[in-house]
């Protein structure tokens, strides 16, 4: 069912439309490095991030389904990759029929839950220029459990609240 999705944000009072959504600008382990430090071997992009030359990260989403809603709750992240499958996605980056999926860890830490960073997954390719979806594995974890499972419209709101304003209710 898709009923009106808007929210008013409990800490900004900010009218927000269509499902709530978070996204990170980089993988955590590059925003650990302040710019003016970075050197050529860390480098960031808007769907590609260098870290060290050590750790390469593309950019995914990650959705949550919200129950008895059509939408979903998007998280914008950052999956660390094999170099190899780095290179592959960057040379083939512009094609529109890409198909296919690499195996990663998530590279960001989610507010609300307990320490995401790393949790193993996939990135599948997605046509026509859209971002990879992050497939998490099937664990414990309570993040794996809201994406097989979904959540409801108030633990969306509450998760985007604390995620956008760094702090809980």
């Amino acid at each position: 069912m898709d009923r009106g999705m808007k929210f008013t944000c409990g800490f900004c009072g900010k009218a927000h439309e269509g499902a709530p959504s978070v996204a990170y600008r980089a993988p955590d382990s590059c925003h650990a490095i302040p710019e003016e430090q970075r050197g050529d071997d860390t480098r960031l992009q808007t769907d590609f991030c260098m870290v060290e030359a050590r750790d390469y990260f593309i950019r995914c989403t990650l959705e949550i389904p919200i129950l008895d809603y059509d939408d979903t709750f998007m998280w914008g992240v950052w999956l660390r990759v094999a170099y190899e499958d780095f290179i592959d996605y960057w040379e083939n980056f512009e094609e529109n029929d890409r198909e296919g999926r690499y195996t990663g860890w998530l590279g960001n830490r989610f507010p609300v839950y307990p320490d995401t960073l790393g949790l193993e997954g996939c990135a599948i390719l997605q046509p026509n220029g859209k971002r990879p979806v992050f497939e998490l594995d099937r664990t414990d974890h309570s993040l794996s459990l809201d994406f097989y499972n979904g959540i409801s419209w108030d633990r969306a709101v509450e998760i985007a609240q604390i995620a956008m304003h760094g702090h809980g209710g």
